[in-house]
């Protein structure tokens, strides 16, 4: 079995694949942070480095039937001689480019002149983090820009933005640009247009604390109180719009739905954000298909008018996830599913908690 790669998320493009040793050794040389996204080569789903460094300490022994928060070990498909050769192909390149780069940071060390030792450990990582964020951007109208990175933390900032669901980041480029520090288009793309709104709102609302959840909230809220950016409702139908299991779907699961408000489904390995299904429920409906072996979290949105994956209930949405995770197991030939009911019931037996729609 190969051992798992990762793509580095770097202003909006991919770099790597790195091997997860080599992700710690740049996390602990203070060149990658906790927030800083990656995700497998083989998936399109972010994690933060952090969550994904935690997630795999705790799976030591990687197993193919292992969950593994929703990281899971590459599989080696079937692959004609001529695919072969190409991939042997991009593996040279990769460790020819890795070459480089080691023989190149060596040539720096010796050619360089002697820098002042850091007086803490914690100024060689503020030292070493300025030193990756010096880059030429392209911004949102394809002209080049480099804005100050480093400022306000905007690499946080960045994370969380592009962590939100996409009406959320139209919405928050849409406040900026009434408040006159936007003058792009309103696309949801992080660029340095977005950046340079961002901070210097962030600037001037020094009571937010400069945290991006309390930024982003403010901004939310204020489209909230005014909607302005949802598209045409659409029906509700009770279906499932789309999964990404790589392994056999074999346990069954089965959700019914009350009747006095629509459902967004979606399911997650347990302790991840990892999306791997969704579906929407209608009111009084229900939803049955299958999932793999293993364990998993059910999150969900409600509300009453539907206007679509992107957009939800609206502005009213609410998040929940359930209190424990749904476990599906086998015991010789029985599979184990699950059943749930997300109707009110006094004396249930599986509770709901509000969940933050960065969460969701």
């Amino acid at each position: 079995m190969s051992k798992p790669s990762f793509f580095i998320s770097q202003n909006d493009q991919d770099v790597g694949p790195v091997p997860f040793e080599q992700l710690i050794m740049l996390m602990r040389d203070g060149k990658l942070g906790e927030n800083t996204l990656v995700r497998l080569t083989t998936r399109q789903e972010y994690i933060k480095l952090g969550d994904l460094i935690r997630n795999m300490k705790s799976n030591n022994v990687m197993r193919e039937s292992d969950p593994l928060h929703g990281i899971k070990a590459e599989k080696i498909s079937e692959t004609t001689d001529l695919s072969s050769k190409s991939s042997s192909g991009i593996r040279s390149f990769v460790k020819g480019f890795l070459w480089l780069l080691v023989l190149g940071g060596i040539a720096f060390m010796i050619i360089a002149p002697p820098l002042k030792s850091p007086t803490s450990e914690k100024h060689r990582e503020n030292d070493a983090a300025s030193d990756t964020v010096e880059v030429r951007l392209e911004n949102e109208s394809g002209s080049p820009s480099s804005p100050d990175l480093t400022k306000n933390g905007i690499q946080d900032y960045r994370n969380e933005f592009i962590s939100l669901n996409i009406l959320n980041r139209k919405i928050i480029q849409s406040q900026l640009k009434s408040l006159g520090h936007y003058k792009s288009v309103i696309d949801g793309v992080w660029g340095p247009s977005t950046a340079s709104a961002v901070s210097a709102f962030a600037d001037k609302r020094t009571d937010l604390s400069a945290q991006p959840d309390k930024v982003y909230g403010y901004l939310i809220d204020r489209e909230l109180r005014s909607p302005s950016l949802l598209p045409p409702a659409q029906p509700l139908f009770s279906q499932l719009l789309w999964n990404k299991f790589s392994e056999r779907r074999i346990a069954r699961l089965k959700i019914q739905a009350s009747s006095d408000t629509g459902y967004f489904i979606k399911v997650r390995p347990s302790g991840t954000k990892t999306d791997l299904l969704a579906a929407t429920i209608s009111p009084g409906g229900s939803l049955e298909t299958e999932v793999p072996l293993g364990s998993y979290d059910l999150v969900y949105a409600t509300g009453d008018t539907w206007y679509g994956e992107e957009a939800l209930f609206g502005h009213n949405t609410q998040f929940y996830q359930t209190d424990r995770p749904m476990i599906f197991s086998q015991q010789g030939s029985t599979i184990k599913g699950v059943v749930i009911s997300l109707v009110k019931r006094a004396g249930g037996n599986l509770r709901s908690n509000r969940l933050n729609s960065t969460d969701f």
